[in-house]
């Protein structure tokens, strides 16, 4: 049974190599995020990134997403 929902999971995901479009650092308060943009099937995507991350790319590199569907279909997408 694990094994079906496992594999029923992984099904559901897709790993995409995306260009870094924009970059934006956001400072409020005592909090720092850092963000990439990228595209994906005509959307922009906002993906959140650790500092080292932000830094490591430049516009144009390539990033892999992993998106995956989430609860209720709604996606949501890791930086590898």
């Amino acid at each position: 049974m694990r094994d079906r929902e496992a594999a029923r999971k992984r099904a559901k995901e897709l790993v995409a190599q995306m260009p870094v479009e924009e970059k934006d650092i956001n400072t409020s308060g005592k909090n720092t995020s850092y963000h990439l943009y990228v595209s994906f099937q005509g959307e922009q995507l906002k993906l959140d990134v650790s500092q080292s991350r932000y830094y490591a790319y430049e516009l144009g590199d390539i990033v892999p997403v992993t998106l995956y569907e989430g609860a209720f279909h709604d996606p949501f997408y890791i930086v590898e």
